[in-house]
C-alpha cells in the first residue's frame, strides 16, 4: 500500500483500522492480541478508526477479507498526522 500511495517509510503517517466488533471474530481477536506488535513493527500509530479525527487527510485505504470467513474484513486507513487536542 505504501508504494500505491506514494509515501516513503520515513513519512509521518497514522494508520487506522476498522474491523468487526464481534467478540468471537477472528480479526477482532487478532487485533486485540497483536495491535502493539503491529504498532512496533510499522513504527507508526495504529489505532481504531473511531479515533480518527473528522478532518483527517486520507492518503489511502485498503481492505482485506478473512479467507476463512468472507463476512469478516478489516479496512486500513493511512492518514497524514493530525494534531491531537486534549480537552480538559
Amino acid at each position: 500500500m505504501r508504494k500505491n500511495t506514494g509515501i516513503s517509510i520515513d513519512d509521518p503517517i497514522e494508520v487506522f483500522y476498522s474491523a468487526p466488533e464481534q467478540k468471537d471474530s477472528v480479526l477482532h481477536a487478532l487485533l486485540k492480541e497483536h495491535s502493539d506488535k503491529i504498532r512496533k513493527a510499522i513504527k507508526k500509530p495504529f489505532v481504531s478508526a473511531d479515533m480518527k479525527q473528522k478532518g483527517a487527510v486520507l492518503i489511502g485505504e485498503t481492505s482485506y477479507e478473512n479467507a476463512d470467513n468472507e463476512s469478516e474484513s478489516i479496512t486500513l486507513y493511512i492518514c497524514k498526522p493530525a494534531p491531537q487536542l486534549d480537552e480538559a
